[in-house]
């Protein structure tokens, strides 16, 4: 599985506005100046610098800053640090991080109507829904065809003994995508249906990866042999040059939400509420137009060429329930 990361080619690091500094001159009770906002964001450079460029268009009067760190570095920093955490806002970091760390969330039911959202992504009055970022398997249409096969057209179709050696998936236990793919056919089968399904298609599977960009790597080598493979997040179907073609099963395609969360004791300021409302208000649908058109608004109807239209969704209920994850993965075994 890839993420879109992989395919948007972002940069590891990307600090937007004026260079972010510990110390803050004339700053308020929390540690801040009360007309800066900082910003730390798992999303990738492209998307950051995007939201960047329209906020200071929008918020002249407001110093925002923006910092990319890893999602799970971002919820590390929100568990452990708490109100002296060293930002005010938290973008695009994956739900189930952000549960984890809602403690140090501030409730935004009293400022906003989350009802605007599709109902599935209101898991918490803490979290304002960014991004539903779904995933699904694909294929190389140039390998598949070297040798005879047709590509496949259900769940069940990737069991067939034709794609033995030509599947590709990354590990649940190291890939969050994997483990989402996982889930969803927990959902769809029960737990045994799940791991009978799975015993199935170990058969045909070449290798299950430590992370989700080598399997869409594999996909962009035909020489490595490897036909097919399970991608996220579902993009264009090009990759480098490679006759890529997606594979949207009818049982529905896993996904995850990445959101946004405001640190409690620095909603104090009316600043950082200003750039919050913007997000609510345009930035969540700017980044949805540009990047990632799944829906997440109940209105939301937004289009990117190449980008898949009228998908079926899995079934993902439950997903962030971190009980349920540990006992889901001590029971994988490949």
């Amino acid at each position: 599985m890839v993420t879109r990361r992989d395919f948007l080619k972002a940069s590891a690091f990307f600090i937007a506005g004026t260079a972010f500094s510990a110390t803050l001159s004339g700053c308020s009770s929390d540690g801040f100046s009360d007309n800066t906002v900082v910003i730390y964001s798992s999303n990738e450079g492209e998307r950051n610098e995007n939201l960047m460029t329209a906020i200071r268009k929008d918020l002249p009067n407001i110093d925002v800053r923006l910092k990319y760190m890893g999602t799970s570095n971002v919820a590390a920093r929100l568990k452990t640090q708490g109100e002296d955490a060293d930002f005010d806002i938290a973008l695009g970091i994956e739900a189930g991080y952000l549960l984890q760390a809602q403690d140090s969330l501030v409730s935004l039911k009293d400022k906003f109507d989350l009802s605007v959202f599709e109902d599935d992504l209101r898991i918490s009055d803490k979290i304002m829904p960014l991004t539903r970022e779904c995933g699904c398997f694909a294929h190389n249409t140039e390998v598949l065809s070297k040798a005879g096969i047709d590509g496949p057209t259900s769940l069940d179709d990737l069991l067939d003994s034709r794609f033995a050696g030509k599947v590709c998936m990354p590990n649940p236990k190291a890939s969050s995508t994997g483990y989402n793919f996982y889930y969803s056919m927990v959902n769809l089968l029960g737990e045994d249906g799940a791991l009978d399904y799975f015993d199935e298609l170990a058969k045909n599977v070449y290798q299950f990866t430590s992370s989700g960009g080598a399997p869409a790597s594999a996909l962009t080598r035909s020489e490595a042999g490897l036909g097919l493979s399970l991608v996220f997040q579902l993009v264009n179907e090009k990759n480098d040059g490679a006759p890529i073609e997606l594979d949207l099963f009818p049982e529905g395609v896993p996904w995850t939400m990445n959101g946004i969360g405001v640190v409690k004791g620095h909603d104090k300021r009316e600043a950082v509420w200003e750039v919050v409302n913007w997000f609510y208000e345009k930035g969540i649908l700017l980044d949805k137009q540009a990047f990632v058109p799944d829906k997440v608004f109940k209105t939301q109807n937004t289009k990117i060429e190449g980008y898949p239209e009228n998908i079926t969704y899995a079934n993902m209920e439950g997903l962030f329930d971190t009980e349920r994850k540990e006992r889901l993965l001590n029971v994988w075994k490949y």
